[in-house]
């Protein structure tokens, strides 16, 4: 039985949305449908920690999710960035444009190694992923998939914050020892649909199936909210406002619940 959907604000002024969708253990499905169309980038740590003999489970898990959608010219285009000192490109979203070239240079990714410089990385992405010479669309849902099992060597906060301001949702998976405040300042919100979490890389199966229907039906929300030409609110970009009564109006995406407007006072911490 689904439960009525609800709403938390909390003193530091932060709201959560809380998905109808995730209140149903009935919400499954094994793939995207075909209406999810996105351009998808994953960012992949490939530095020592990680292991050549865990890299292919790493290749499993970008095979499965990638494999979700419908892959095409005008469907969803997929590209891979790998990173260890310094990133590197893989291949970019308009470069393998039918499922089996995609899944074949997928399987086709070597390991890389290095120290894990996330922060270079994500300052990669924003000059280089989601660019129009990459192959990245107007009006098409930007997502990032960062996969990651270890502390970053350098600041990642602020480039994080960058992407999502120019609309890319992220997602994180943590492997291992994958640092859980770190995963916090990347990962969009609520942080409950945006990270997830493996004891080791040969458990990421244990978290996959959750992790593709949760994207599946972001990109949907996106999709959603770019037809409608209302704009995203990123929660977690919101900082401290002047103290006293603040009225927010959100417009929502159809799986969530519908709620004109929010009024609550901001104390100031």
């Amino acid at each position: 039985m689904i439960q009525k959907p609800f709403i938390t604000i909390i003193a530091s002024g932060r709201v959560l949305l809380q998905r109808r969708s995730s209140l149903s253990s009935a919400c499954r499905f094994p793939g995207c449908p075909a209406t999810a169309v996105a351009d998808l980038i994953f960012l992949v740590d490939g530095s020592w920690s990680v292991g050549r003999p865990n890299f292919k489970y790493i290749r499993s898990f970008i095979s499965a999710t990638a494999g979700a959608f419908q892959i095409g010219k005008d469907r969803t285009r997929v590209g891979v960035v790998q990173y260890g000192d310094a990133p590197r490109t893989e291949f970019s979203l308009n470069q393998h444009l039918t499922r089996p070239a995609l899944l074949k240079a997928v399987s086709s990714l070597l390991y890389k190694g290095g120290n894990t410089r996330t922060g270079d990385a994500l300052s990669y992405v924003l000059t280089n992923g989601f660019t129009e010479a990459a192959g990245s669309r107007r009006d098409v849902p930007k997502v990032l998939v960062i996969i990651t099992d270890g502390r970053s060597d350098d600041p990642v906060e602020s480039y994080a914050k960058q992407l999502r301001s120019r609309g890319v949702e992220i997602f994180v998976l943590g492997v291992h020892q994958a640092d859980e405040a770190e995963m916090k300042a990347l990962a969009s919100t609520p942080f409950q649909h945006h990270i997830y979490r493996a004891a080791n890389f040969d458990t990421i199966q244990v978290v996959q199936n959750d992790f593709i229907t949760q994207i599946c039906s972001s990109v949907e929300d996106q999709l959603s909210l770019l037809t409608s030409g209302e704009e995203a609110v990123h929660v977690n970009d919101f900082y401290h406002l002047p103290k006293g009564q603040v009225t927010f109006t959100f417009h929502l995406p159809r799986n969530y619940f519908y709620l004109p407007s929010i009024m609550f006072d901001k104390y100031s911490s």
